[in-house]
């Protein structure tokens, strides 16, 4: 917001995972339901994401160009969700629940900008290397299964898990309990997200 004079409506929700997996916290798709069809129902209306949520009906839906970021997945790996399933929008997968979310971003806002962002690197689980639970995937899968839905569903993307440099040797600068990105992290984050920013008014 403060680089590009966008108004930005944060509703992340600490622990939330793409995939439905019938915890107490709310799920992408349930986030995506309230945002894009008033389905408020679940949504804990001491948070601040549920405030966000009134102040986006109240004010987001007339703003224009949109962009939506998604960014999901460290959650679903820690979880061990499973990455895929028979069916491609199965919700309690993690694939499925992208692919959902896309869709559903499309056909109310078919010239909005859409985009995923994979999870970032952590040390937990042996760097990322372990699976947690048969269902799951190590998380470079998760990540990779971020890239592969974005280029299926034509929609943009930003590989953090690959991109950002942060590694074995240098996650202590960017995450000082190895999950969680520091001030330094975010702002990084944020220029990231900048550089991929579409600009439709007036030709620019």
């Amino acid at each position: 917001a403060g680089h590009t004079g966008a108004e930005v409506y944060n509703f992340g929700c600490g622990g939330s995972s793409a995939a439905d997996s019938n915890e107490s916290i709310p799920s992408l798709t349930m986030i995506a339901d309230a945002l894009l069809e008033g389905k408020m129902n679940g949504i804990p209306q001491d948070t601040a994401y549920y405030g966000e949520l009134l102040r986006y009906k109240e004010e987001g839906e007339k703003e224009a160009p949109k962009m939506f970021v998604i960014n999901y997945g460290l959650n679903d790996y820690f979880q061990g969700l499973p990455l895929y399933g028979e069916e491609p929008y199965d919700t309690s997968t993690y694939e499925g629940a992208l692919r959902l979310v896309i869709e559903k971003i499309k056909k109310y806002y078919p010239e909005a900008q859409i985009l995923l962002m994979s999870p970032h690197f952590t040390n937990g689980l042996n760097f990322g290397k372990d699976k947690s639970g048969e269902a799951g995937g190590t998380l470079a899968e998760y990540a990779g299964m971020v890239v592969e839905v974005a280029e299926q569903m034509d929609v943009d993307v930003l590989d953090n898990f690959n991109e950002m440099g942060i590694t074995e040797a240098n996650w202590q600068v960017y995450l000082p309990d190895g999950t969680h990105p520091n001030e330094k992290t975010r702002y990084l984050f944020g220029s990231r997200i900048i550089e991929k920013i579409e600009y439709r008014k007036e030709g620019k």
